[in-house]
C-alpha cells in the first residue's frame, strides 16, 4: 500500500521527464491556459463579490457587540471562504472541461511508451469523453462533499476527531482528484462502473496522485498551469508500471 502511494507521488517527477521526452508540450500549454483561466475567474469572482456578501452579513448582524470586528475581518473571511470553495469546485471543472483533451494525452503517452494504441478517437470520442467526465465528476463531487461534511461534523462533536479532521479532509479531496486523473486512462478500457471498481482496488495510487496534484495547486500560478497535464501523465504512468493494469 505504501509503495503504491509513493509511486503515485513519485510519478509526478517522472511526468516531467516524459513530458519532454515525448514532446507533449502542446497538451501542457493548452490545458495550462484553460486551467489558469478557470482559476482566474474563481479568484476574480471571489474578489468582486466578497465585499457585497460581507456587507450583507454585517447589515444582518443584530447585535452591537463584536460588530466592529466583523466589519474589519468580514470581507477577508468571506473572500477566503469563497476562494476555498471555488477551488473545491475548480477540481471538478478541470476534470470535466479538460476531459476531451486529457484523454488523448493519456492515450498518446501510452502509445509512446508501449507502442500500441488502445481506444477510439475522433468526434464521437470527444463527446463520449466529455459526458463520461461529467458523470464521474458529479458522482465524485457528491460523495466527496458528503464525506467532508460528515468528517467536519464528527470533528465538532468528538474532540479527538477534530485533531485529524483537516488531514482526513485533505486525503478525501486528494483521493477523488486522483480518481479523476486515473479515469483518463481507464476510460479506454472499461465502463464507469469498472473504473470505480479499479480505483477502489487501488486506492493508494489515486491518493498519491491526488496528494501531489493538490501540492502543485499550492504553488501560485505555475501550479495551476502544470497540474492538469502532469496529473494525467503521472496517473497514466503509475498504472502502466503497476501490476494491476486493466485489460
Amino acid at each position: 500500500m505504501v509503495q503504491q502511494l509513493l509511486l503515485g507521488i513519485r510519478s509526478y517527477f517522472t511526468a516531467f521527464q516524459l513530458l519532454s521526452k515525448y514532446r507533449l508540450w502542446n497538451y501542457l500549454i493548452i490545458s495550462g491556459i484553460i486551467s489558469l483561466a478557470i482559476g482566474g475567474l474563481i479568484v476574480g469572482a471571489s474578489y468582486i463579490t466578497a465585499p457585497s456578501i460581507s456587507n450583507f452579513m454585517i447589515n444582518a448582524y443584530p447585535f452591537d457587540w463584536g460588530r466592529s470586528i466583523i466589519e474589519k475581518i468580514g470581507v477577508y473571511v468571506v473572500g477566503i471562504t469563497m476562494v476555498t470553495f471555488g477551488f473545491f469546485i475548480y477540481k471538478y471543472l478541470i476534470l470535466i472541461i479538460l476531459s476531451p483533451l486529457m484523454g488523448p494525452l493519456s492515450e498518446t503517452l501510452e502509445k509512446r511508451i508501449t507502442g500500441t494504441k488502445v481506444g477510439d478517437s475522433g468526434v464521437m470520442f470527444f463527446f463520449k469523453s466529455l459526458f463520461r467526465g461529467i458523470r464521474i465528476s458529479l458522482r465524485n463531487l457528491t460523495r466527496e462533499l458528503l464525506l467532508i461534511i460528515l468528517v467536519s461534523i464528527a470533528g465538532l462533536i468528538i474532540p479527538p476527531v477534530a485533531v485529524v479532521s483537516t488531514a482526513v479532509i485533505f486525503c478525501i479531496q486528494a483521493f477523488y482528484v486522483g480518481f479523476g486523473n486515473m479515469d483518463y486512462f481507464l476510460e479506454r478500457r472499461t465502463t464507469v462502473k469498472g473504473s470505480i471498481h479499479f480505483v477502489r482496488q487501488n486506492k493508494p495510487y489515486a491518493l498519491g496522485n491526488g496528494i501531489a496534484f493538490l501540492g502543485l495547486l499550492a504553488i501560485p500560478v505555475l501550479g495551476l498551469f502544470v497540474a492538469p497535464a502532469l496529473g494525467t501523465i503521472a496517473a497514466t504512468y503509475s498504472i502502466l508500471t503497476s501490476e494491476h493494469i486493466v485489460e
